[in-house]
């Protein structure tokens, strides 16, 4: 699990991030990113989205990519 840690990240480094991204999902069966940051919906293979409503965080959507 990795909660924000591309949030000190610049926009225009994330590309080179995303790489490396992509080689470490060889190695997990799975690898949750929590993020705010769209450029990293890219890297996913399936997205969970959460909305918060007067402080109370629920799945909005899950979203399955086709590969």
């Amino acid at each position: 699990v990795m909660d924000e840690v591309f949030g000190k990240v610049a926009d225009e480094n994330l590309e080179l991030v995303g790489e490396f991204f992509k080689k470490i999902k060889n190695y997990f069966e799975h690898i949750f990113v929590i993020s705010h940051n769209p450029l990293i919906r890219n890297w996913s293979d399936n997205l969970i989205v959460v909305k918060k409503d007067d402080n109370v965080s629920s799945i909005d959507n899950v979203i399955t990519k086709i590969m």
